[in-house]
């Protein structure tokens, strides 16, 4: 059996939960935006978030 860092892989798990929150409250956000042009810039943003979410819940996901 391999060894795991499992002080590393909480780490991870905490960032996911952190980003996870951050992605929901922006997402809240996009709701009362009135110009398209801010909603536009706040949706590329979170679509990145939700990138790096995605990657690192894989490399827990590989972890385990």
């Amino acid at each position: 059996m391999a060894f795991r860092d499992y002080n590393k892989l909480s780490q991870l798990v905490d960032e996911l939960d952190e980003q996870y929150e951050e992605i929901t409250k922006l997402k809240a956000e996009l709701k009362m935006i009135k110009s398209l042009d801010d909603y536009n810039a706040l949706a590329a943003k979170i679509n990145e978030l939700v990138e790096e979410y995605n990657e690192k819940r894989e490399k827990v996901k590989n972890a385990i």
